[in-house]
Formats: C-alpha cells, sequence, structure tokens
C-alpha cells in the first residue's frame, strides 16, 4: 500500500474538502474496497460515484448551496454514500442516530431550520413535519447516464466548497446542559481525522471492525474520514449485537470501542488460565491495538490490559473539537489518560483546572447561539468545562466542572472519580453519584443481569473518606437511549436521569 504522503497532516492541509479526498482515492484506487458488510462491499469508485449520483438527485429536489440537510439512515454502506451526497451537493450534514427518538429528532432538525431529511423510505414518520428524500441505491441513475446539466450542477457546487465551509452540524451529548450544534468545517474534520491517522500509523491489509454509530463524531472520525485517508478496508456492523462472533470471524487488526464492551470481554476471560491465549482468541487473534472513547475507562481496567500487552488507546475530544485533542499511541501508550497532544491542537490547564484546548480542530462556534460560543470560545481558546492535569506530557481528564458536588461539610466530590470505583465492583452495570448539599454522596446503581448485587457500602479503594457512597440506591428501571438518559455510545446524561429518577427522597434527614 503506497503512503498518501510522507506527512499525512501535510496531505489533509492541501485538500479543499471531503469530496476532493474522496474523488482523489477514487482516481488513484478505485478498486480498494474501503466498506464491506457480510452480503455487500463497496470500492473507493462506486463510493464515489454513488454520491456524485445522489448529490445530483439532491440538487433536482432543491436543496441549495449551504443548506442544512438532516440524515437519518441506518448506518450501513449506504449512510457514507448518502453522506457524501450532501457535501457534494455543497450542502451541510446534520447526521441524527436512527435509534434516536422521532421526538428528539424533529427538535434537533426544527433547531438547525432542516427543510429536507434523508430517510430510508417515503412514508416516514418524520414526512409529516419534513420534507423526506427517500434514499434507494436502485433510485439511483448510473454516473454515466446522468445528464450534462446534472453533472455541471454537481462540479459547481463542488468548486464553491471552501476548506472552512461548514460540513456538519453537530449535536452535542447534552449530557453537561442543554444539547447544542456545533458548526464543523472541512478542514475541521479533515485535520483531525488526519492527526489520528499520522498517529497510528496503518500497515497494508489492516481491517477495522465498525460497530458504533457513524453519526457520532468518534466513529465518523476514526472509522471513516480516517479510514478514507489511509485506506483501511472497514467491515460496518448494524450494531453491537453479534460482536464477538464478528471479531472471531473478520479477524480484525484494530476497533473502536467503548468502555462496556472491554469491561464484558474482562469478564469473559479473568477466569481462564491463559488469559492473554483467551484474549487473542476472543478478538480475533490479528490485534495490535484497540481504541477506546465515549467515556474513561475504569484505570483498574486499563491497567489489566495493559499487563496482557494489548493496548488500550484511550483520548479525549468533543464534539467542538471534531473531536479529537489528546490521544495514546501504539508506541506511546500510558494507561489511565487520555494520551498526548495530537498534531494540530493546543491544551492549556487554567488556573482552577479546567481544560482549554485550541488548534485546527475547534468548531467556529454554535448554529445560531451567538452568547454559547461567546461564552466558549474566549481569548483564542475553547473552554471545555472538563477539569484535568498534565501528568508530564500526558492528559489526565478527572470530571467536569458543572458536576463538581459539593458537600454540606465544604468538601467537594468529583462523581466521575467515585463512579469509576463503583464500576470495578464487578456486579455494577451503571453507577451515578449525587449528593449535592448533603454530607456525603450516594450512588443510584444499575446491577448487572445475573449478578448478585452487594448493597452493603464498604470502602472502595483510591477514595478518600468524604468521596465514600453512604448509600448505594438501586436504578428502578435500566436506563434509556430513547429518553436520552444515555448517549449511543453509553455516557449518562447526568440531569436527565437525576430528573427522570428523582432520587430526591433518597437525601438525609
Amino acid at each position: 500500500m503506497a503512503k498518501l504522503s510522507s506527512v499525512p497532516l501535510e496531505f489533509a492541509q492541501k485538500l479543499r474538502h471531503l469530496p476532493e479526498l474522496l474523488a482523489l482515492q477514487a482516481r488513484s484506487f478505485p478498486n480498494q474496497v474501503l466498506w464491506r458488510t457480510h452480503t455487500r462491499q463497496l470500492t473507493t469508485l462506486q463510493w464515489h460515484t454513488s454520491s456524485l449520483q445522489f448529490a445530483a438527485k439532491l440538487i433536482r429536489l432543491g436543496v441549495q448551496p449551504g443548506e442544512p440537510v438532516g440524515l437519518r439512515l441506518a448506518e450501513g454502506l449506504d449512510w457514507p454514500i448518502a453522506l457524501f451526497g450532501i457535501w457534494s451537493a455543497g450542502a451541510v450534514a446534520l447526521p441524527l442516530p436512527i435509534t434516536q427518538s422521532i421526538t428528539l429528532t424533529s427538535h434537533f432538525l426544527a433547531r438547525a431550520q432542516v427543510k429536507r431529511v434523508v430517510v430510508a423510505r417515503h412514508n416516514h414518520p418524520l414526512k409529516a413535519t419534513f420534507q423526506t428524500i427517500a434514499f434507494s441505491r436502485t433510485h439511483l441513475r448510473p454516473w454515466q447516464k446522468v445528464t450534462n446539466q446534472s453533472k455541471h450542477s454537481v462540479a459547481t457546487r463542488l468548486e464553491s466548497i471552501g476548506p472552512h465551509s461548514i460540513a456538519l452540524l453537530a449535536p452535542t451529548s447534552g449530557t453537561t446542559g442543554a444539547p447544542k450544534l456545533a458548526l464543523l468545517s472541512h478542514n475541521n474534520l479533515l485535520r483531525s481525522a488526519t492527526a489520528r491517522a499520522e498517529l497510528v500509523r496503518h500497515q497494508p491489509f489492516d481491517r477495522v471492525l465498525s460497530w458504533l454509530p457513524l453519526s457520532h463524531l468518534y466513529a465518523l472520525n476514526a472509522d471513516l474520514i480516517k479510514g478514507l485517508l489511509a485506506r483501511v478496508e472497514a467491515v460496518r456492523l448494524p450494531g453491537p449485537k453479534g460482536i464477538l462472533r464478528a471479531l472471531k470471524h473478520w479477524s480484525p487488526t484494530h476497533f473502536q470501542a467503548v468502555p462496556r464492551l472491554y469491561e464484558k470481554v474482562w469478564h469473559l476471560i479473568a477466569t481462564q488460565e491463559n488469559q492473554l491465549t483467551s484474549l487473542k482468541c476472543l478478538l480475533g487473534g490479528r490485534l495490535r491495538w484497540a481504541g477506546c472513547g465515549g467515556a474513561p475507562l475504569p484505570d483498574w481496567l486499563a491497567q489489566k490490559y495493559a499487563r496482557l500487552g494489548l493496548p488500550i488507546l484511550e483520548g479525549y475530544g468533543l464534539t467542538e473539537d471534531s473531536p479529537l485533542v489528546t490521544m495514546n499511541t501504539p508506541e506511546a501508550c500510558k494507561p489511565a489518560t487520555a494520551g498526548r497532544v495530537v498534531p494540530g491542537m493546543r491544551v492549556q490547564i487554567n488556573a482552577d483546572g479546567e481544560i482549554l484546548v485550541a488548534g485546527a480542530g475547534v468548531m467556529p462556534g454554535y448554529h445560531n447561539d451567538a452568547k454559547a460560543t461567546a461564552d466558549t470560545l474566549r481569548d483564542g481558546w475553547l473552554h471545555t468545562g472538563d477539569i484535568g492535569q498534565m501528568d508530564g506530557d500526558f492528559l489526565r481528564v478527572t470530571g467536569r466542572k458543572s458536576d463538581t458536588i459539593l458537600l454540606s461539610t465544604g468538601r467537594k466530590v468529583m462523581p466521575a472519580k467515585v463512579e469509576s470505583a463503583l464500576l470495578a465492583l464487578p456486579w455494577v452495570e451503571n453507577a451515578l453519584v449525587f449528593g449535592e448539599g448533603q454530607a456525603r454522596v450516594a450512588a443510584l446503581i444499575q446491577p448487572k443481569a445475573n449478578s448478585t448485587p452487594n448493597w452493603v457500602p464498604h470502602k472502595l479503594p483510591g477514595l478518600e473518606d468524604h468521596e465514600q457512597p453512604a448509600r448505594l440506591v438501586p436504578l428502578s428501571r435500566p436506563l434509556s437511549l430513547a429518553l436520552g438518559e444515555i448517549t449511543p455510545l453509553g455516557k449518562m446524561n447526568r440531569s436527565i436521569i437525576l430528573r427522570n429518577l428523582k432520587p430526591e427522597h433518597f437525601k438525609e434527614a
């Protein structure tokens, strides 16, 4: 596999926009398979020509340059075609997970002033409020048969796109307040993905098992855009179901996941006599490294994988940063940290411990929200709201400023630290710490299925006395993705959970 450039970051700086990257790869490596499922595959040329066909269709239907277009499709092989079709029409994509409720989807579409939404079928529930555009590969005419006028229209749209043209309206998770829409440019997305490609140094015949939602920036960056840059084949799964079988069948060299999967795998091999052999067998035998994002990997779990010689590459990023800020690499991995600052980005720790970020990935602002933009982007730095510290040149993220719990004793508790200690208990599936204004914190606990919970609080290692939970309270039901209590990556939305489950009656008398 020939390299795109001796320095990938320099390569990305020469590109005007993301469709130009796809066109270049299609010309240079037309038969390279970049996406596959059990039944289909997609080469660079097929991806490119199909996206141009869809762009021509969008233009015929009246989509204007710079217009926001919703994207709500099952995230199989049609999804990257539709995304690049929106971009090739000069429009801005608003990707929304298909698992999200119609109510929440409609809310984001209305906030973004979207008129048109790409969906799977004409009779979609969103049709009542928005103009729906049904994506169907059978409805796309071969590019050779598209009229010269349509081809000229697409070419004109492509010429109108520049590096700083907005490519994406990216919804924030809403875990730290009301969700917002970050404006991300083609340059933001290209530079962030290229930094990742430069750091992981892919080899010929690498393969990723892609299963995280492409509508989320983590997978969009790590699997889709970086995969296109480095020409890495991605096997696409519709979701987490059957992922362990897929790992054995496809034998990927790497994949991205969230902490829950690594915890599940660990519990499967923990009692095995030869844990390393069991781990290799379970993960397909070719895995060189694995990425972890969406939430911090518990320290105890990171250390266990490190001892087995499988680096779990944690990083740190936000939607507003496209999203990559720091990252561990195969050559420089320090467990329990978020890694070193990636090329093109800068990090500074404020006097109060807040992480400030600047660089190529930082958004120009929020959509139609000048106040939030001014509050977040100040003095050339993005104020993340996260608390952290530098461990040499590695970043440690310790919590959120807004999540800090102030006890009645005057002591402060970072809930993420306590929750990490609780998640180390073998029977705990989810944990959420609360207790603002109380003498001690308590924790809402979701136990694992078929486990034997121990509801008597005992001293957790690594916590100071004032951080120890006074009570462990069972959740009345599992956390809900549809209600927004957890994100598609499994991150808990603290404010919604506390509002919905109302733990006030657990306060101390």
